[in-house]
């Protein structure tokens, strides 16, 4: 496996932390 490099990791972590905020405000709309 090819190791990923560090500004992809903080992307993905930063997109991953986006979908969780907008579950997050899903969830408690109901």
């Amino acid at each position: 496996k090819p190791i990923p490099k560090e500004s992809d990791v903080k992307t993905f972590n930063y997109t991953a932390h986006l979908w969780d905020i907008r579950w997050l405000r899903h969830r408690a709309r109901k």
